[in-house]
Parts: C-alpha cells; structure tokens; sequence
C-alpha cells in the first residue's frame, strides 16, 4: 500500500482528496499547513506528496526547498495543487524540483492519472538504484574473497609449518617463511585499507557537511612531499633510479590527507603495473586556474574499455592473465577523490607502451 502525504490548508479540499484516497486504496497522512506537512513528510517518508502552493506557516515552494535539502526525502515524488498555475509559476516550481502540477479543480481520472504517473516513475528510479547497488555489491563479492584469502592462506600456510615442523627446520628456512609471512600480512594489511578508503569515500560523498569542511582546506605540495609518498614504492621494488620528478611547487585547493591519497594511489600504480629498468616520471604545470600533475609509466598499459571501467572501483585489470597482486582499486579511489574536491581526471594509454594518469586541481587563492 503506497503512502501518500497530502498537505492543503482548505479542509473541504483535503478532505475529499483524504477520502478519495483511502476509497483508492492508498495510505493517506493529510496536513492542514507547510509547517506541519514538513515535518509529517520527513516522519513518514511518504511514497508521494501533494501540496497547495499557497498556505500559512510556509507555502509549497518553502516546503519542496526544505524537502529537496535533505536526503531522506529529496527524492519524494512531489504534486503541486494550485488554483493558478501561469508559466511562472510553473517554472518556479519544477526549478525547485516539483514533478507534476494539477489544477484546481481537477478530475478524479487527472488524480489518478498523475498519481500513477508518479508511482511509475518513482519505482523505476528505485529499481535503477537497486540496479547500481547489487552491481557494486557482486563486484565486492566476487573481488575481496579473492583478495583477502590469497594473502591470508599465505600467512596461516606457513604459520602451520612453523607449529608443525618448527624443531626440523633449519635457520634459514625459518628466515624465509617469516618474510612470507610478513609480505602476505602486509599485503593483506593494504587491501583492507583500500577497501575502508573506498568506503569512506562513499560515505563523504553522501555527506554534505563533511565533504563542505573538508573542501575548506589547502595543501602546499612540492618536490618533498611527492617524493616522501613515492619513493617508498619505488625503494619496495629496487627502483629509485628509474623514478624522475620535475615539479613545481603550488598550494592546492584540497584536504592534505586527501592529497597524500592520490600521490600514493597513482605513483603505486605506475610501479606496480611496470617494469625494473623502464621510467616513471610526475611532472608538473599550471593553467589559468589549475595546477595539472602527470603520472607517466612504461608499463604494460590499459585498454578503453579498461580505461573506461576506472570509476567501477572494486576491478582489477587482466587478472588471469597478469595475476597482479592488489585490487585495482587505486585508480577508481584518486578519480572519486580528484572530482570530490572539483578537479579533472584523465587517463590515457597505449597497450605495451605505458599509461599517463592526468589530475587536475583547484589552486588556492592564498598562495
């Protein structure tokens, strides 16, 4: 049974729709002003709101802006009643995010109509919503088993073999199963935090007063800073030498932890998925009101199709055929945090020959 909210301040008018209603087979709440109507719509999260545009405490246009700020009920199909209803007013309403308008008086078929209408539309939105979040859903499910157990039977293998055999086995074999140890444990340490990264992301996407006091900060970024996050990478895989910057220094419109993110994610990236003796290079240069950073690697590069799939997140590129450790998530993490903080992201890339990762960030005023 679909919830419908129904807020008139004429009481022959919200009576009948009331009674008309329920005859219908819908669940109605019905409120006598805007104030009262707001604060029932946020209590009940009805299915779909019909509200008069002219009423005492706030009017209809108050109400959908105050519905239309909060996440619960932004999404509320929402009907304006009006005895008048000139182009203006028409365009005031579907500006603030108003689907239908009927005129009074209107007909029960007009009522019935623009309700189904509605109900129609607003069921295939959740249905498409659905869609995307058992996506994400079987792409968590089909990647982190994967990723979690590789490493973890790693360290309980071993970790069996030192209870077992620990009195037979000689000092060097001791050595080196406690490096494997410590390499799938750390391994295992850094997908967990990928997968917390992600989440964190999605959750500061969705909040709107945390993504606002992040966007307040800036970030002085030079050659040290980039070389601190990097190098760390390049030194696990013996390969200092094969790393050049060429830098500019600029003060970033962006949170500094973010920032770190993104050096991290993409730098690993261009180690990860290249070769001992070929070159990496982060370069820099500004535009008029950007500073633009270039990731550059000669590895084994992606295709479009790859390329395209970057924001998915939980992928991991050509695993059968390279079965690279990690998750694949690097890339998706820095686009999510890039766009966040309103910068540009490009990735462009030839097979075999390499991959230039682009980012493009606001400059701070205050520099």
């Amino acid at each position: 049974m679909s919830k419908i909210l129904i807020i008139e301040d004429e009481v022959d008018i919200r009576e009948s729709l009331e009674q008309v209603l329920t005859i219908e087979g819908y669940e109605v709440i019905a409120a006598e002003n805007g104030r009262v109507g707001l604060e029932k719509a946020k209590k009940n999260l009805p299915e779909l709101i019909f509200c008069d545009i002219n009423m005492p405490e706030l009017d209809g246009y108050e109400v959908i802006s105050e519905l239309r700020n909060h996440k619960e009920t932004q999404t509320i199909p929402f009907i304006f009643l009006t005895a008048r209803a000139d182009r203006n007013d028409l365009r005031k309403g579907m500006n603030l995010g108003a689907d239908d308008y009927l005129n009074k008086p209107f007909t029960l078929e007009e009522l019935k109509n623009s309700i189904a209408a509605r109900l129609a539309k607003s069921k295939i939105v959740k249905e498409k919503e659905k869609e995307k979040i058992d996506a994400l859903r079987n792409s968590i499910s089909m990647s982190m088993p994967h990723e979690l157990k590789t490493p973890l039977n790693g360290i309980i293998g071993f970790a069996e073999v030192f209870v077992n055999e620990i009195n037979t086995l000689e000092k060097n074999e001791l050595v080196e199963m406690a490096n494997y140890i410590l390499e799938n444990a750390r391994r295992l340490d850094k997908t967990i935090e990928k997968y917390l990264l992600y989440a964190h992301l999605q959750f500061l996407n969705s909040n709107a007063d945390l993504l606002s006091s992040a966007k307040k900060s800036s970030t002085n970024l030079d050659v040290n800073l980039v070389t601190n996050i990097v190098s760390i990478r390049a030194n696990s895989y013996n390969r200092l030498e094969d790393l050049t910057l060429d830098l500019t220094p600029a003060l970033l419109k962006i949170h500094p932890e973010y920032l770190k993110i993104i050096i991290e994610q993409i730098g690993n990236n261009c180690f990860d998925y290249s070769y001992k003796g070929s070159h990496v290079n982060i370069s820099s240069q500004y535009n008029e009101s950007s500073y633009i950073l270039f990731f550059k690697d000669e590895g084994r590069g992606l295709t479009e199709k790859q390329i395209s799939e970057i924001g998915g997140g939980f992928t991991q590129f050509e695993r059968t055929i390279y079965e690279q450790q990690g998750t694949g998530m690097g890339l998706a993490i820095s686009k999510r945090i890039v766009e966040m903080f309103g910068g540009k992201f490009v990735v462009k890339s030839e097979l075999k020959k390499g991959t230039t990762v682009t980012i493009e960030l606001p400059i701070s005023n205050n520099y």
